[in-house]
């Protein structure tokens, strides 16, 4: 499975065994944030305004934060 944003990497096998059904990969795997919207307004139930406060305040994002080493 090609990844749209990591490309492709050689996978020796799955880390997992089914006895009854085959191991198979359908699709890659999310980006960092990808569903958050969805996951807040559609599983947690929260309110645009609520999902606003999450960002704002930091609390969650669409991408990473990448800590930073001391500043010289």
């Amino acid at each position: 499975m090609r990844h749209p944003v990591a490309g492709t990497f050689q996978q020796p096998g799955f880390a997992w065994r089914f006895e009854a059904t085959p191991a198979e990969i359908r699709m890659a795997a999310p980006l960092f944030g990808e569903h958050n919207i969805e996951i807040f307004r559609d599983l947690v139930r929260l309110s645009s305004d609520e999902m606003d406060a999450l960002y704002d305040t930091g609390a969650t994002g669409d991408g990473p934060l990448y800590a930073t080493g001391p500043q010289l």
